[in-house]
């Protein structure tokens, strides 16, 4: 068989993987930005140095550096797989990067910021997610003037509780990193075609030279668009990853499963590899794994196991003398979440409480079994 895989990230660099060593097919992998894979979540530790370039980088054969326009280009494949991602979102004040304002997900943006340290530049970061905690890290290790502004209350209040943001956001501060919450931009200030500042919506106006953008990512549609496949937020597949074109597939971020978009790591390789057996093995529908995340916020950990959304009530506790936590997620007191913060947890033992449907008073009286917390540190008692 002869298949067309479009985008080089986890999902497609995977599902070309498997065809080719386990169904021996011809594979071509398409990308507009690299002609290899690499390890998006390792970028920040090539910034900081902490870890050469070519350590993150797998080579892909048949590999080529091409912007796929339209699926006519691949006719004469016996499938197509769409592996394109997603795409940061760029708000109304900015609507196109240039040398003064870069997003934080590529592998040409890793220069971009060198640059930014190498010629001193006066650095504003826009966002307080996971990307964002990460570029102001790596400013704060290189020593860059810069200034990170949250739109929010706090670091990652989109994803975490407000309880556990503050910790995260205080701890940081704590740490030097310099975080500015309840700032909203309004509009970007260039002299000469050049940036030289952020407008808020108090009316200050913050000096910059350059804007790293942080703020979220959504599918990347495009292609999808104009081919004409079936579109909600992301290219929608059934449970075998099948768009509404025939031999035309989507995974990993770009795809929007009857359970609905997961943009992690995890669910990127799962997507890719289950792809290869349903286009080349028969395979039968994809059956998903339980959600899980893991982000480490300068020193804190952070773990969420199973459904953490805020329409499940919870129970919290807060250790009164450190910073960490856990939060049990549960409806009719069953638990169906785990997170904790500085508290690494063992997610098999999470999975298996949830999928016992155990009560809230059974999970905290396991629960010190299921710290695989470095020796000495203090025992959790719920």
């Amino acid at each position: 068989m002869r298949i067309a895989i479009v985008g080089n990230g986890r999902a497609g660099s995977t599902a070309a993987r498997v065809l080719r060593e386990k169904y021996a097919c011809n594979v071509d992998v398409f990308s507009d930005e690299t002609r290899f894979h690499y390890a998006r979540t390792a970028l920040m530790y090539v910034s900081m140095g902490a870890v050469a370039p070519s350590t993150i980088i797998a080579p892909l054969p048949d590999a080529q550096l091409r912007e796929i326009a339209s699926l006519d280009e691949l006719r004469g494949y016996d499938a197509v797989v769409l592996a394109t991602g997603s795409r940061p979102v760029l708000p109304p004040w900015c609507t196109e990067l240039d040398a003064d304002v870069q997003c934080y997900t590529a592998w040409n943006d890793v220069a971009m910021l060198a640059d930014a340290r190498v010629n001193k530049k006066r650095c504003v970061v826009v966002g307080g997610g996971l990307i964002g905690a990460e570029v102001a890290e790596v400013l704060h290790h290189q020593s860059v003037p810069y200034t990170w502004l949250i739109r929010g209350t706090g670091v990652a209040d989109d994803i975490v509780p407000g309880d556990e943001s503050a910790m995260i956001t205080r701890h940081m501060q704590q740490s030097g990193i310099e975080v500015q919450v309840a700032s909203d931009v309004v509009a970007m200030v260039r002299e000469g075609g050049r940036v030289t500042g952020l407008t808020l919506h108090s009316g200050e106006t913050l000096a910059a030279d350059h804007v790293v953008l942080a703020m979220g990512s959504t599918p990347s549609i495009a292609l999808a668009q104009r081919a004409g496949l079936e579109i909600a937020t992301g290219v929608v597949v059934d449970a075998s990853f099948r768009t509404s074109l025939p031999h035309v597939y989507a995974i990993g971020d770009c795809a929007q499963p009857p359970w609905g978009i997961r943009p992690t790591w995890h669910d990127a390789c799962a997507h890719g590899e289950h792809v290869a057996h349903v286009i080349a093995g028969g395979a039968d529908a994809y059956v998903p794994s339980m959600p899980s995340m893991q982000a480490t916020f300068l020193h804190l950990e952070w773990y969420s196991v199973g459904d953490t959304s805020s329409e499940s009530d919870s129970w919290y506790w807060r250790d009164p003398h450190n910073d960490r936590s856990v939060r049990l997620y549960h409806r009719n007191s069953h638990v169906v979440g785990v997170q904790t913060l500085a508290i690494r947890i063992a997610r098999e033992m999470c999975e298996a409480w949830i999928a016992q449907s155990l009560n809230v008073d059974a999970v905290r009286a396991q629960f010190a079994d299921a710290v695989v917390d470095p020796e000495f540190t203090p025992t959790v008692v719920l």
